[in-house]
């Protein structure tokens, strides 16, 4: 069984920060002769995860199961032939207690001939899920805004001084002249959580003569 839900869109498109993995992580046991194998890694987005999926399960295993979950509540998860309920969902669970985001998780089990039960997989699945994530290293994921400003050459020497304050990055210049006037494009990079700040203080220093368009990207 699989399921899936996509999240609500937000203003910007994504979160500000969010906590992730930092690296791949693995684990193993036997439960009743069965032998579980879990993989985890840091994913930007479902194509990712999926890549992720394809690339560590084992096609001579009983079981493949999976979670994954991306940009807040954007996730996905799949039983892959055990009972209902029993398996994707108690390790998307698993990855929304650990606290991370930006995470697929793939448990590979091999059938050593004892069943579990209902109740056994839940806790099998979750809690070898649970056991891989917890010691896994995290790191914070900030963000980041891309803009993009336009305004007359004049107002040159107030926007740097502002980009420089704001801690703008990845700064490319660029000159469009005619016969009567110039205006000069910027495109840059910021933390996402001082967009409107800058944009506020830009269009005060400019008196309104800027305009900026964003996107939003992670880093």
């Amino acid at each position: 069984m699989h399921f899936s839900r996509q999240a609500k869109s937000s203003s910007d498109g994504a979160a500000l920060a969010y906590t992730t993995i930092s690296s791949r992580v693995s684990s193993q046991c036997e439960i009743k002769r069965s032998k579980f194998i879990t993989t985890a890694a840091p994913v930007d987005n479902e194509q990712g995860a999926l890549a992720f999926l394809s690339e560590v399960s084992d096609p001579r295993a009983t079981h493949n199961c999976w979670a994954y979950k991306v940009i807040k509540e954007r996730y996905r998860f799949s039983d892959d032939g055990e009972p209902g309920g029993t398996a994707g969902r108690p390790i998307y669970a698993a990855i929304e207690n650990s606290g991370v985001d930006g995470v697929m998780v793939v448990v590979t089990r091999y059938f050593g001939g004892t069943k579990l039960g209902t109740g056994g997989l839940v806790r099998a699945y979750g809690g070898i899920a649970a056991d891989c994530l917890k010691d896994a290293p995290t790191h914070i994921v900030k963000a980041k805004i891309s803009l993009v400003l336009k305004f007359g050459f004049d107002h040159l020497g107030a926007v740097y001084p502002l980009l420089q304050l704001h801690g703008a990055e990845n700064i490319k210049e660029s000159y469009d002249e005619d016969d009567e006037s110039s205006s000069v494009e910027i495109q840059l990079s910021l933390d996402a959580g001082r967009a409107d700040e800058l944009e506020s203080s830009l269009t005060n220093a400019c008196r309104g003569g800027i305009t900026i368009q964003r996107a939003t990207t992670n880093s």
